[in-house]
């Protein structure tokens, strides 16, 4: 659909719909909207969607690379979200410009309203274990995307996606995905097949990196 900028005059006499912010605009562009004749206007101040916003809810990352300083920046400026992370190493970078707060990992799972992992395939296999699966508290989302088999169980951390306790989404299974347990939990939990494996940007990636180590291999 092509954009341009319209002088507000113009924009309300060219178009069928209109849809504006009330709690934005002035009196005088309000009754203009009024008195005109538009196939429909939405004013975004009376539209209450279901479920909840993200905005100034709490999310806390585990593991923050490429993929995982990418979310923090979307949850800062996207939504304004108060944003933790744990990672081996501190990106002080990263922290000043999305005001970012490093934080122990069992702070990140028991003070967050959204988890999210993106934990590496290399040193991070049952990182997450048992006793942390546990104590994250009823009613968090939790987001797997990591790379590896990052849980000590598997199945304990599946039984959690149920009614008055997790819910969430995951994309990242120790061998193929369980789909009995999986189609179980579908009220509670989104469940793919390495999807973010199939993006042409991550598909380049790992063609540049397979090829770096076998050159690397040839010239040893």
């Amino acid at each position: 659909m092509p954009r341009s900028f319209r002088p507000i005059d113009n924009l309300l006499r060219e178009s069928s719909v209109i849809v504006y912010d009330s709690r934005s605009v002035d009196e005088e562009i309000k009754t203009k909207i009024s008195q005109g004749h538009f196939l429909s206007v939405v004013d975004v101040a009376e539209v209450f969607p279901k479920g909840e916003s993200l905005i100034n809810k709490k999310i806390g990352i585990i593991g923050l690379g490429r993929i995982g300083g990418r979310v923090a920046q979307i949850a800062k400026e996207g939504f304004d979200m108060e944003v933790s992370y744990y990672s081996k190493t501190r990106k002080p970078d990263l922290e000043k410009q999305y005001d970012l707060q490093f934080k122990p990992i069992e702070k990140i799972l028991t003070e967050s309203n959204i988890i999210t992992f993106h934990l590496p395939h290399v040193g991070a296999e049952k990182f997450i274990t048992n006793e942390m699966i546990d104590m994250i508290p009823k009613g968090t989302t939790v987001v797997n995307v990591s790379v590896g088999s990052i849980f000590q169980d598997q199945a304990r951390f599946l039984r959690r996606f149920t009614e008055n306790d997790l819910n969430g989404y995951i994309d990242v299974y120790e061998t193929l995905p369980p789909r009995k347990e999986l189609q179980e939990r579908k009220k509670h939990l989104i469940s793919t097949y390495r999807l973010g494996w199939r993006t042409k940007s991550t598909i380049g990636l790992k063609t540049h990196k397979l090829l770096t180590r076998l050159k690397e291999g040839l010239y040893k």
